[in-house]
């Protein structure tokens, strides 16, 4: 496992969270900024794409004083760290850095860095750097903003502590020292009424297969963490072994998948979706990826997406019976 003191021979340093920030990436970042900020070193945390709207996420930057910041442009860092993300994927916006670092949780995607540590094995990125923090003896019994922010992004990311397989998963929740008001404020915060308006309606949006037992939603344009969020709605109906919840805007197609089918991995069902036109990444369960409005309609200059979604699942479907 790659050591963070490794990294310390490099001063400015900048940390990018994967676009559409969510709890898991944000934490797992501000770990990494209070680790090089301690070194003295010249360090930020940040993110692009689109502008921060979740309720939740704004309240917990603003409750745990998270110095987050968000960027259009960067200068050539002498080191650029993506965390919860892989370097020059779709979720990530890509920028020049003279050495690249990648920590993550995510099933690999051939990626080229300088620098990696990605364990799939993981529930959260936030376990991945509450692990590096401890290797380096760095103390986070003094910081309850961080230690309360690795909790948050492991109980997000794990589906609320059900998913937690992995000891390190299950050590780190029940080791650190947290803000449980924080914590209470920050789950009943996670949606707006839009938020809930667009779900309910992706959700009466339905198109099932009862055969193989999948379902596909289609979405109105929304932050890609909402997509997450009706995926697992949905994927707890008790006819359906997997979901697929899409939206579509200009720049292409964002989707997202959840599977308890043991013989079909969420991941390989994203890639196999995008192949071609996009990218993707995640877990067996759980995965999600982008698919190029440019690419996509050069070849299909005349199909509907929604019978695109129903018909690649099918495919897949024969493919791994």
């Amino acid at each position: 496992m790659l050591k963070l003191s490794t990294l310390l021979k490099f001063n400015n340093i900048i940390i990018q969270c994967h676009d559409n920030p969510d709890a898991d990436t944000i934490a797992s970042g501000y770990g990494l900024y209070c680790y090089f900020k301690s070194h003295n070193k010249s360090v930020k945390l940040i993110y692009s794409g689109n502008i921060i709207t979740k309720p939740n996420i704004i309240l917990m930057i603003d409750l745990l004083k998270i110095p987050i910041e968000h960027v259009t442009t960067l200068k050539n860092p002498d080191l650029l760290i993506t965390v919860d993300c892989q370097y020059a994927q779709s979720n990530v916006t890509k920028f020049p850095g003279e050495n690249i670092c990648i920590f993550d949780h995510h099933i690999t995607n051939n990626t080229t860095s300088d620098f990696n540590c990605i364990h799939p094995n993981l529930a959260s990125c936030s376990t991945l750097i509450w692990m590096l923090l401890n290797k380096e003896n760095f103390s986070l019994n003094n910081n309850i903003s961080l230690s309360t922010a690795l909790y948050y992004g492991l109980l997000t990311d794990s589906n609320n502590f059900s998913e937690l397989y992995n000891e390190n998963d299950r050590t780190m929740k029940d080791s650190l020292t947290f803000d449980i008001y924080i914590i209470k404020q920050l789950i009943n915060s996670n949606l707006s009424l839009n938020d809930l308006t667009t779900a309910g309606l992706a959700l009466l949006n339905c198109k099932m297969n009862k055969k193989n037992r999948f379902a596909t939603f289609k979405s109105d344009p929304c932050d890609p963490n909402i997509l997450g969020f009706i995926s697992d709605l949905a994927i707890q109906v008790d006819t359906i072994d997997t979901c697929i919840v899409y939206y579509e805007n200009k720049d292409g197609i964002k989707f997202s998948i959840r599977s308890c089918n043991n013989k079909l991995k969420a991941t390989e069902l994203a890639e196999f979706i995008s192949k071609n036109y996009g990218s993707s990444g995640g877990h067996n369960h759980k995965a999600g990826g982008f698919i190029s409005a440019e690419s996509f309609y050069k070849i299909h200059k005349s199909i509907n997406i929604s019978n695109y979604m129903i018909n690649k699942t099918e495919e897949f479907f024969l493919h791994i019976n």
